[in-house]
């Protein structure tokens, strides 16, 4: 109850409310709810405008979107994001792809 409090009290006075939210980064409330989808999930987020955390690049690795199309794969995340974030994100710049083609990306890299 007290880092709900913290998190509006926040909110309300204009001080970063953004970055924190119920008591935890906004990047890492992205990460922590895409792994409890997807346990096997890899997730990696970041700001896309550097210090503006309501617009976020998130990238999700897992074997849960084999066989999808791509549309499904997103609407797998957005889902999981939808209850937790629809107040803390302007946007979302999402890309998802399987341990397989993430393998194979990781290869081209180098």
């Amino acid at each position: 109850m007290a880092d709900r409090a913290e998190a509006i009290e926040r909110r309300s006075s204009g001080e970063g409310w953004w970055r924190v939210v119920f008591g935890v980064d906004t990047m890492t409330l992205v990460e922590n709810t895409v792994t409890a989808e997807l346990p096997d999930a890899k997730v990696v987020v970041g700001s896309l405008y550097g210090s503006d955390n309501d617009h976020l690049e998130v990238l999700v690795v897992s074997d849960h979107f084999e066989g999808q199309p791509l549309v499904r794969q997103h609407q797998m995340v957005l889902s999981s994001l939808r209850d937790v974030l629809a107040d803390e994100l302007h946007a979302i710049q999402l890309k998802t792809m399987t341990w397989e083609k993430y393998s194979h990306t990781a290869q081209e890299g180098n």
